[in-house]
């Protein structure tokens, strides 16, 4: 029994000496071998000790697989860490700037004597209209891209004692309204100054006979300005809410910015809100004077004319006018004559279209390079 007992311990002890053995013999796993891509990809990569570099993924590739794989001789937990993905260079977009002016029409209509303002047709891409300064007939203007008459409408219930300015925006029905500005003032004697606003006429056709007429009836909105009279050349509308502002003539190289309270009002005379004060001296811009504004149709871009330069401002998506006036604006020189006075977005927004007093009146374009 004993010695049973003895065999049946040693050959226990054997046994797990033996797997003992085993275990030890077990050899640790090894780092796996790289793959094709994965050489290709470190072969790549820059050294350790060498200058780093920015990684450019294209377009619509996965940076997933931009991962560093350590050589054989690197331990297992070392391989299984990723490298930082790389960082996508993303180059900023070009500055828009204005290319030299060019005219490219000569107004065909000989009673626009002293056009002192533009304003480029929303239902009607090509047509433009515009107006005589003071001491005129209360009428509206059509001309087209190639200078041709489209229409010469009076509007009804108006005067023009100092017609200075014109722009596109939402009539009372929501449709599109010529709102005009009867803001001029030389001498800063009047009380009070007028916005009409009236439905915008339906011009000829192109080649057809020019269209003569009567607009509807004007709405007259009377405003005044919180810290007395003062001369103003630029009427702002917003296209899409109707926002308006006046921008006025100071002294040489500065401007002040009023905005029209809402919703209008043509029951009484409201007082406008000075919202801001413009020095066109900070961009270069310094003895000269505002002759006009005017808003783009997708009312992304402002631009301020003097007679020989355009200040243009960029307006956030869903902003106000009135909250653009702290940006530094870009400039762009205006080579329209000595009398330019009118200014305008094209309807796609890629030019400034200009026109100034003389006679025959021309059309003037500056196109926007991006």
């Amino acid at each position: 029994m004993s010695i049973r007992l003895a065999t049946i311990a040693a050959a226990v002890c054997c046994f797990l000496l033996a797997c003992q053995t085993r275990t030890t013999l077990v050899e640790a796993p090894r780092a796996p071998t790289p793959t094709a891509t994965a050489r290709a990809l470190i072969a790549a990569s820059p050294a350790a000790d060498g200058p780093s570099t920015s990684t450019s993924v294209a377009p619509g590739a996965s940076i997933s697989t931009a991962v560093a794989i350590a050589p054989d001789s690197a331990s297992p937990v070392a391989a299984s860490t990723p490298s930082p993905p790389p960082v996508a260079v993303v180059p900023s977009p070009p500055e828009c700037r204005y290319g030299a002016t060019r005219r490219f029409a000569e107004v065909q209509d000989r009673t626009l004597r002293e056009a002192s303002a533009l304003a480029a047709s929303q239902r009607w891409p090509g047509v433009y209209w515009t107006l005589n300064d003071s001491g005129n007939s209360p009428t509206v203007y059509a001309a087209d891209d190639q200078g041709r008459s489209r229409g010469t409408f009076r509007v009804d219930d108006a005067q023009n004692v100092d017609w200075e300015a014109m722009q596109v925006g939402p009539g009372r029905d929501g449709g599109s309204a010529l709102y005009v500005g009867d803001i001029g003032d030389n001498d800063r004697e009047r009380r009070e100054v007028v916005i009409y606003r009236v439905p915008e006429p339906e011009p000829a056709q192109a080649g057809a006979r020019s269209a003569n007429g009567r607009t509807g009836q004007a709405e007259a909105f009377k405003i005044q300005y919180p810290n007395g009279p003062r001369d103003a050349e630029g009427l702002l509308v917003h296209p899409n809410t109707g926002e308006i502002l006046v921008v006025t003539k100071e002294v040489l190289g500065r401007a002040g910015v009023y905005r029209v309270p809402l919703p209008l009002d043509n029951r009484r005379t409201v007082k406008m809100e000075r919202v801001a004060e413009i020095d066109m001296a900070q961009v270069g811009v310094k003895i000269d004077v505002v002759t006009d504004t005017t808003v783009s149709t997708d009312a992304r871009l402002v631009a301020i004319r003097t007679y020989g330069s355009a200040l243009e401002y960029d307006v956030p998506p869903g902003g106000a006018l009135a909250s653009i006036w702290e940006q530094l604006p870009r400039v762009a020189r205006l080579d329209d004559g000595p009398q330019g006075e009118g200014i305008t977005y094209r309807a796609d927004a890629g030019a400034l279209i200009t026109i100034g007093e003389s006679t025959p009146a021309s059309l003037y374009e500056t196109a926007r390079q991006c």
